[in-house]
């Protein structure tokens, strides 16, 4: 079975338990690494807990 490339929406996913504006090691890392990852030309996406559901759409990466 061939999968079509452009319904990919998205080739890297982070999930993360917390994620910016949150300060702390694993924080600062996962953002760094898709801040990385998305210099490269790859579309990321960040999950992460928060008080707060939204979608937000980035210059970098999206965040859920």
């Amino acid at each position: 079975m061939k999968i079509s490339k452009t319904k990919r929406k998205y080739e890297i996913i982070s999930i993360s338990h917390f994620f910016p504006p949150r300060v702390g090691g694993v924080e600062v890392m996962a953002k760094n690494l898709l801040k990385g990852l998305s210099g490269k030309n790859l579309k990321c996406l960040a999950i992460y807990s928060s008080k707060k559901n939204y979608f937000k759409k980035g210059r970098e990466f999206d965040r859920l």
